[in-house]
């Protein structure tokens, strides 16, 4: 049995899905993009010949920003959603080539009670060996970042609903005081540009945090479906400044031995090494029951 090789293929499956995080975070600023581009419709709508917006209008340029702020939680997270689905298939599909390629397939299917016709398809071992369809696997990765609650009791919708009610009136505070100054149409996008962009760290923080999430979820899945596993261990990646790693969560994880099972290594149902901290960069290792090694 392969535990190292399955380990390595793990680790190539981190490394990619980590090189995704940049598009995905340009896709979902796109997506921010359209409600702002809303904004410059409202105003291109009261404003006069002269591009400025009488103060008179003030009133209703704020009620209909009230329709941006539902715009910009609909955007994102139907982004959000697409880009789940996109993940979670990845990480179906390479978690399946690690089944397939790096373990022992005579060993597994006489774990997983499957015929030897079965073995040519990873993703038939994947599922005999996880008791579900892949694509139940795949849909139901695709659903936890929007389930998971993090310690604050918040999910991710309340998080995407902040987003776009701060944004909102973030937007609104600007434009009521450049229509009581008199500027014109231009000066007031520029503004609101800026606001929009003042909160693009958020997004990237929801990407990098749910994305990698949703990798260290598919491992530990995995891991708690099949009968192959003794333990998941969390592997921390040093970054930041000197001291400031070894305050993460992921770190002190990584680095103690609470279940008797090797240091960093915990029972396959465990979820708080799947999600550490914000914008962990962890990932996760199988430790393979003693048969399969």
């Amino acid at each position: 049995m392969g535990q190292q090789q399955f380990n390595e293929a793990i680790d190539e499956l981190f490394e990619a899905t980590q090189n995704k995080l940049p598009q995905y975070y340009g896709r979902l600023t796109r997506a921010n993009d359209r409600a702002r581009l809303m904004v410059e419709d409202i105003l291109a709508k009261h404003a006069g010949p002269d591009s400025v917006v009488p103060r008179n209008k003030s009133a209703a340029v704020t009620r209909e920003l009230q329709q941006v702020e539902s715009q910009v939680y609909r955007d994102i997270r139907s982004e959000l959603q697409r880009m789940f689905e996109e993940a979670a298939f990845a990480q179906s599909s390479g978690l399946a080539l690690a089944v397939s390629g790096a373990l022992d397939v005579a060993a597994l299917l006489a774990v997983a009670g499957i015929a030897q016709a079965y073995a040519e398809s990873a993703s038939y071992l994947l599922a005999a060996l996880i008791g579900k369809p892949t694509e139940e696997f795949t849909s139901s990765l695709s659903k936890a970042p929007f389930n998971r609650k993090d310690s604050d009791g918040l999910q991710l919708n309340d998080r995407l609903r902040d987003i776009a009610r701060t944004t909102t009136r973030q937007v609104a505070s600007t434009l009521r005081k450049s229509i009581r100054n008199g500027e014109v149409t231009s000066r007031m996008n520029r503004k609101v540009a800026r606001d929009f962009n003042s909160l693009a760290w958020r997004l990237k923080t929801i990407v990098e945090t749910e994305t990698l999430y949703l990798h260290r979820n598919a491992i530990g899945m995995f891991a708690e479906l099949t009968d192959i596993t003794r333990g998941v261990k969390i592997v921390d990646y040093p970054h930041g400044k000197p001291g400031e790693h070894e305050r993460h969560k992921c770190h002190i994880y990584a680095h103690q031995n609470e279940h008797g099972l090797g240091e960093g290594v915990y029972p396959p149902g465990t979820r708080k090494i799947r999600h550490p901290h914000p914008r962990c960069r962890s990932t996760l290792h199988l430790e393979l029951v003693r048969r399969l090694k």
